[in-house]
């Protein structure tokens, strides 16, 4: 199943004392900013789903790949359609693009809870939810 797969694949990375790290704490980044960041062993997540933008996508992924960098890549797209050596590949079903949103969300839920537990972060507690949840 895909969630044994992405929990597989991310312990693998993670216990890997060689990979650098880099967490840019839900910041947007666009793909151009990006390519400034990365060092090699730098682990990436991609969602690409196979539509209008995915061969742009794709392109990143292999400018990612060529210096060093770690895939993990979620998508639609057949195995190997990434064109360059990934480290996992997350099958996903084909949906329509107004539920697509819905279901690429649960494999990066996943990858956000695993690679919390790893850091040591209390997954039940998150930090400044009493900014923004009242109690009365």
């Amino acid at each position: 199943s895909g969630r044994l797969v992405l929990h597989k694949a991310a312990s693998e990375l993670l216990d890997d004392p060689n990979i650098e790290r880099l967490f840019l704490g839900g910041a947007h980044v666009a793909a151009a900013a990006l390519v400034v960041l990365l060092q090699e062993g730098l682990v990436l997540g991609v969602v690409a789903p196979h539509d209008e933008l995915f061969e742009k996508t794709i392109s990143n992924v292999q400018e990612v790949a060529a210096r060093g960098g770690q895939i993990i890549i979620v998508t639609n797209a057949e195995s190997g359609s990434a064109g360059c050596p990934v480290h996992a590949h997350i099958q996903m079903p084909d949906a329509h693009p107004f539920t697509s949103p819905l279901i690429y969300a649960v494999p990066v839920q996943l990858m956000a809870y695993h690679t919390a537990v790893f850091m040591g972060t209390d997954v039940d507690q998150p930090r400044n939810l009493a900014k923004s949840v009242t109690v009365e």
